[in-house]
């Protein structure tokens, strides 16, 4: 046996910057290509390649109303068919412009797959984990994600009815583009998430090497929230909002529950009526106007 101290030359390359679109005042696209010493890019005196208009809106100041903004988000707010946009009022009144920036970028995304489960705390037994799967709606762009959110059984990472809900956002697709998709990729949110760490051993999509490498690393350059990229591909982050949303849908409910009739029943009771409510889909189930945009961003 014998030992080699020489490290091992292996042969790699840098994949290429992809090439991004943005608006100009005059509303025309502009072909930008990304810096990859900087890896970002600038908004000023550019706009979105597909803005959109905000006809009416508001601001509501809940700084002193504690735990009131979960009821906003939880109930009124999205029965009513109002898109929402939270921020800490410290950051907004100090005026910056990377901060409006990134506020604006989030407020378009909503205005316009991948599946995660969220647990509740390791000591919960009782609650249910919360579900959620998102999946791309537009093409060829590809970046614009609609999201459902379901409740599961108590730290179960198997998720029910998945295959009606993959059909239900199937027929978003179809409906949005007059065509079934011709491949789907999922990640099931299992495992490692860094595509370095996979050997392709068999692809029914028939992708090289190369272009599903491209396919992930360009991606990572269409994250709704930054104006830079992010080390994952963007549907792993939303699928996460969206179970941690609907997590907040359930806590809202709850909490809005009465107190009288929760001081009537014994604790035993109010458990077991909680557990049963917690898995009604009312609790998680958006307008039907509100469901198939980017509600989590």
């Amino acid at each position: 046996m014998s030992v080699n101290t020489s490290i091992t030359t292996i042969v790699g390359r840098v994949l290429g910057s992809p090439e991004l679109k943005l608006g100009d005042p005059n509303r025309k696209i502009i072909k930008l290509t990304v810096d990859m010493e900087k890896c970002h890019w600038n908004l000023s005196g550019r706009s979105m390649v597909e803005g959109k208009p905000i006809e009416y809106w508001g601001i509501l100041d809940f700084t002193s109303c504690g735990s009131y903004k979960y009821k906003l988000r939880g109930k009124e707010f999205i029965q009513k068919l109002i898109v929402t946009q939270c921020c800490l009022s410290n950051s907004a009144n100090e005026g910056e412009d990377k901060f409006y920036t990134n506020l604006a970028l989030k407020i378009n995304a909503k205005l316009g797959g991948r599946v995660d489960v969220n647990h509740p705390g390791y000591q919960d037994t009782r609650s249910p984990s919360i579900a959620a799967v998102v999946a791309t709606v537009n093409w060829p762009a590809a970046n614009r994600y609609a999201a459902r959110v379901f409740p599961q059984y108590n730290r179960s990472e198997k998720i029910l009815n998945f295959g009606d809900v993959c059909l239900e956002l199937v027929a978003c697709y179809r409906r949005m583009n007059g065509v079934r998709p011709e491949r789907i990729v999922i990640r099931d949110g299992v495992s490692t998430s860094k595509p370095t760490h996979y050997h392709v051993l068999w692809d029914k999509n028939k992708f090289t090497s190369d272009e599903l490498q491209k396919l992930i690393y360009e991606m990572c350059f269409t994250f709704a929230k930054c104006t830079k990229p992010v080390s994952l591909v963007p549907s792993v982050y939303y699928v996460d909002l969206a179970a941690y949303r609907g997590r907040l849908y359930r806590e809202a409910r709850i909490g809005m529950q009465s107190p009288k009739s929760t001081a009537s029943s014994s604790s035993k009771d109010a458990s077991s009526a909680s557990r049963t409510a917690s898995f009604e889909l009312g609790f998680y189930t958006l307008h039907a106007d509100l469901e198939n945009i980017m509600f989590l961003i």
